[in-house]
């Protein structure tokens, strides 16, 4: 079941502790970390790590890793408790390997012989 942007948001305002549960989240939070979620879909998309559209479902696969660096790229801004900052900074450290991994299953490395003439 793919999220779509504002699930995403949702998602990453309850990393923050902004939203708690199934509470709604304040329009104006909403909107800060949706700007968060387009600033980093652009980043991600120059660097070939997304396979949907701007406005697109994420699949399930991507969620995590773009929850992470939304919520990062916000936490100057929403100050979650230090536990939480410290658990966002460690997901979102690794969310570029996670994408990668996850957009190139099929990659498998093939290494030629070299031939000296």
């Amino acid at each position: 079941m793919s999220q779509t942007k504002s699930q995403i948001g949702v998602l990453a305002l309850q990393s923050l502790h902004v939203v708690e549960g199934d509470a709604t989240p304040d329009t104006n939070d909403t909107t800060v970390i949706e700007k968060a979620y387009d600033l980093i879909y652009a980043v991600l998309r120059t660097k070939h790590l997304v396979s949907w559209g701007s406005t697109g479902d994420i699949p399930d696969e991507a969620v995590n890793p773009v929850v992470a660096l939304v919520a990062e790229s916000r936490i100057g801004y929403f100050k979650p408790p230090q536990h939480a900052e410290a658990d966002i900074r460690l997901k979102a450290s690794t969310a570029f390997l996670d994408l990668t991994e996850v957009l190139s299953p099929d990659y498998v490395s093939d290494p030629v012989p070299a031939e000296y003439f």
